[in-house]
């Protein structure tokens, strides 16, 4: 088992451990949601890895080719190589607009950062630290769900700003394009 799939198993069950220690209700919320960032973290995380290395691996080889044709063997090559070489750097480019578009990077920071809030929250409420040391326990379980709502609900907020920004833009694209036309 890899490191990074033995640490996926150890945040798994800090996280089934946090759960067990919450009532009923709680528990439910807080495992739904932080198993659900923990999952959508890492396959950003993944996807984002992946792509990277894979550009990592054609600039390497754009180097490499472009210094070939440095040497004289090479030099009657050197119509073929070009067409290495831009096939290379288009593929490079067509991967850094993928990584872009799909935003593996702030996808995977913002859940992961979710996640830790969630957390942080879980571990203040067992804890029994401010504001959750209040006598009366479903007055703190109360407190706990509305302070877990609210994490989860800013979430969807930035979600849904983030996904109207790109509608706005799009339409004003589309609105330039009809002006022009």
């Amino acid at each position: 088992m890899s490191k990074r799939r033995k640490w996926i198993k150890e945040e798994e069950g800090y996280l089934i451990s946090i759960a067990k220690e919450l009532t009923s209700n709680a528990q439910l919320h807080f495992w739904a949601s932080s198993f659900w960032h923990l999952q959508r973290s890492e396959e950003c995380r993944n996807k984002f890895y992946k792509y990277r290395h894979v550009q990592l691996y054609i600039n390497f080889l754009l180097v490499v080719i472009g210094s070939f044709l440095q040497i004289p063997f090479f030099q009657s090559w050197s119509g073929y190589l070009g067409i290495v070489i831009a096939a290379a750097g288009g593929l490079s480019a067509l991967i850094q607009a993928i990584i872009s578009l799909h935003q593996y990077y702030e996808n995977w920071k913002r859940n992961r950062m979710t996640l830790e809030n969630l957390k942080s929250l879980a571990r203040m409420y067992l804890s029994g630290c401010e504001p959750f040391d209040l006598p009366d326990e479903t007055a703190n379980e109360k407190l706990f769900l509305s302070e877990l709502d609210s994490i989860l609900k800013s979430e969807v907020n930035k979600w849904e700003q983030m996904r109207q920004s790109k509608y706005e833009e799009k339409s004003s694209l589309s609105n330039n394009e009809k002006s022009e036309g």
